[in-house]
């Protein structure tokens, strides 16, 4: 059997994989990351919607491009890449087991670290197992990987931001979504997530789930009803629904067999998905010389995974020597603070009480014709991109988990923070008081798009039809990354109902928004 000797071996080449090794290398390790895809980047391959975060998280990029960037990073650093390759076992003195190019390699390590990743749960119920009945990923694999679109209708189990996120992902591959239903009694992705797809009128049902399947070959319908406190179905409320498609987005689970193998401490961690290694401040697991970052060591967001490899990276240089801890003290404890606001942001999130709408921040009820930001954030969740976007410094967002505020007299209305916003929650507004009109200038990303000239709907926030609009103008530029500005004109008096448009072309539309 073949044996390679390394500094640091990194197992996983998602987002936390990749910055562990980056970080790792640029303090002057030897670093060899192991992934069995053919590709680094693991789940960010699959995220085409732009990132939440600052600048530092890549926020406002699509997660497919940072996965590029943080490529291009590795390739710089030096980093040694196996790719197809499986690490089957993590045995004595840091030594791995691993398949690689067919063959069996034990690699001998001075460091490892684990970003192994989480693993989707499931939900069993009558007709659980039959085609078409899916979890999120392979969805999001299907449609956003390999271009295929896995049906035509579709219900969504579970609203945190997986599940709501997922159904965005749908509705832009051309499908129509029935229902994203959520057992709790509320929404738990952030609310931005939830009007993108509500203002397509995706309805969103608390309080109840799927609880049969219905098909012989392929799923053809489900069953929905309301559920009572204990999660049990109420059987008078049961609803048959036609569906082809049921993606199961009910949560993940910490991949860590190879930390459990390796004689890891674990505690159990509702909220991070089970079982997860007991880790230092710096990701070092309680058996020497081993890490762990990302899903693997609690599911959190993808700019978590990521300052937590930066994290493990910079342990395991510490570690090995290569740097003193004393001379990575600002280097850490900027990371600890940016998964502290990261977090705390998380918990905002889920503290939050949905009421629906809440106070706008901009120019909406300014009567002048001067073009003005509307920004509809409700919730203090961790992003700054309009804040950083902004050439007037006309939005003022401090922490990145504060709710971001408009001074409407610097703000000329540029629209530059409508294309960058990652929740697509704002919109430019400007008033024609002599003619009674109002122009509205949207973030769109559904094909095909509109042209100027064309008649739309204009919706509300649920997705229900308020008046027919014109389309003025469209804006298309690259460093607006796919997101389109398309202005549309309506009667005056509608301006603070309408958030988006229908495009009647969109629903007989063959194509997928990733077909662009």
């Amino acid at each position: 059997m073949e044996s390679v000797k390394i500094q640091v071996v990194v197992v996983g080449g998602g987002p936390a994989g990749m910055c562990a090794a980056i970080a790792a290398a640029e303090q002057g390790a030897d670093v060899l990351i192991i992934d069995e895809n053919d590709r680094l980047g693991g789940q960010l391959f699959k995220q085409i919607h732009k990132f939440f975060g600052a600048s530092e998280h890549y926020a406002g990029v699509r997660g497919m491009d940072i996965a590029k960037r943080l490529w291009q990073k590795l390739q710089e650093a030096g980093v040694e890449i196996w790719l197809k390759s499986q690490v089957y076992g993590v045995f004595e003195n840091r030594r791995l087991g691993i398949i690689h190019e067919g063959r069996h390699v034990t690699a001998e390590a001075e460091c490892i670290i684990l970003a192994c990743g989480g693993m989707e749960k499931s939900a069993a119920f009558p007709g659980s197992t039959l085609p078409g009945v899916m979890g999120a990923g392979a969805a999001q694999t299907m449609t956003n990987i390999h271009r295929v679109r896995p049906g035509r209708q579709a219900v969504i189990v579970g609203s945190g931001n997986v599940g709501l996120i997922t159904a965005y992902h749908l509705l832009q591959a051309g499908m129509h979504i029935q229902m994203v239903v959520e057992a709790a009694s509320q929404i738990k992705g952030y609310e931005v997530h939830a009007d993108k797809i509500r203002r397509a009128g995706v309805p969103i049902c608390v309080g109840c789930t799927v609880v049969e399947a219905y098909g012989q070959e392929g799923l053809r319908a489900v069953a929905v009803a309301s559920v009572d406190e204990r999660g049990k179905e109420i059987p008078e409320t049961r609803t048959v629904i036609d569906a082809d498609v049921l993606c199961l987005a009910v949560g993940l689970t910490p991949m860590a067999e190879l930390a459990w193998q390796a004689g890891c401490e674990f505690d159990y961690c509702t909220s991070l998905g089970g079982y997860v290694p007991r880790l230092s401040e710096n990701m070092q697991t309680t058996a020497p010389g081993i890490f762990a970052a990302g899903d693997m060591a609690g599911i959190e967001e993808a700019s978590i995974a990521m300052e937590e490899g930066t994290m493990a990276g910079i342990g395991a240089a510490v570690f090995l020597g290569h740097v003193s801890l004393e001379s990575m003290r600002n280097k850490i404890e900027q990371t600890k603070r940016s998964l502290e606001l990261l977090r705390m942001g998380k918990l905002q999130n889920e503290n939050t009480e949905r009421l629906g709408f809440g106070p706008e921040c901009g120019g909406i009820w300014r009567t002048r014709e001067h073009p003005v930001a509307v920004i509809r954030c409700f919730q203090e969740i961790p992003c700054n991109p309009c804040e950083q976007i902004c050439p007037q410094r006309a939005i003022i967002i401090g922490e990145i988990v504060r709710r971001p505020l408009l001074d409407t007299d610097k703000c000329i209305g540029c629209g530059l923070c409508v294309a960058k916003c990652p929740g697509l929650a704002i919109m430019v507004i400007s008033h024609d008081i002599k003619m009674r009109r109002a122009i509205l200038e949207l973030p769109y990303e559904y094909y095909p798009y509109p042209e100027s000239g064309d008649r739309v709907n204009a919706v509300g926030r649920d997705g229900q039809f308020v008046c027919e609009a014109v389309v003025k103008k469209v804006k298309q530029r690259e460093d607006f990354d796919g997101t389109l500005l398309i202005s549309i004109e309506i009667p005056i008096g509608l301006s603070a109902q309408v958030r988006s448009i229908e495009y009647p072309q969109k629903r007989n539309n063959p194509e997928g928004w990733y077909d662009r």
